[in-house]
């Protein structure tokens, strides 16, 4: 165990940025791995984040930071100033309680579509705040007790500034796979 420790603070004094950006308790900021990254043909400026169950196209300066989690895949992407959590796995979904509670119709602008058997719902705050989507398998829609839980991938903002438009660009390139 001493000699593995050794090793990773060898690896971050003299190879500091090599894949490796941050190194904290709770996550792995992840900067060149092709492992998760590939490139899109034409589309100059952009790559595709490989999840697994799922993959979206973020541009080529953000970066993908892996969070540690038992119940499916999270994380974050990050770029410019933005900064979406995502989370992957089967759950009630939180564009859905915004969108059946009524003081939230007067803060969020709501809109939903349906693409290859999969939901999209997108909540976009009137006044700032985080923006929202959630992409569901209806296939594998699901009801436990009173609660509706889906199976798919829902991504917020965290920060408090990002660019729009940018983001529902991220937002449109999120794909299932089933």
């Amino acid at each position: 165990m001493v000699s593995v420790v050794a090793i990773l603070l060898v690896v971050i004094i003299f190879f500091p940025n090599t894949f490796i950006d941050t190194v904290s308790f709770f996550d792995i900021e992840l900067r060149n791995s092709s492992k998760y990254y590939s490139s899109i043909d034409g589309k100059k400026g952009w790559k595709r984040l490989d999840m697994g169950p799922f993959t979206v196209d973020i541009p080529d300066d953000f970066r993908y930071i892996k969070r540690n989690s038992p119940e499916g895949v999270i994380g974050d992407i990050k770029g410019r100033g933005t900064r979406i959590y995502f989370n992957h796995g089967s759950f009630i979904g939180y564009v859905t309680n915004l969108q059946e509670s009524d003081i939230n119709q007067n803060i969020y602008s709501f809109s939903s579509d349906t693409v290859n058997n999969t939901i999209r719902l997108l909540a976009i705050p009137k006044n700032g705040g985080s923006m929202s989507i959630q992409v569901e398998d209806y296939t594998q829609e699901k009801f436990e007790d009173e609660w509706r839980t889906f199976y798919g991938v829902e991504m917020i903002t965290s920060s408090k500034t990002y660019d729009e438009d940018l983001v529902l660009n991220i937002f449109k390139t999120i794909r299932l796979r089933n």
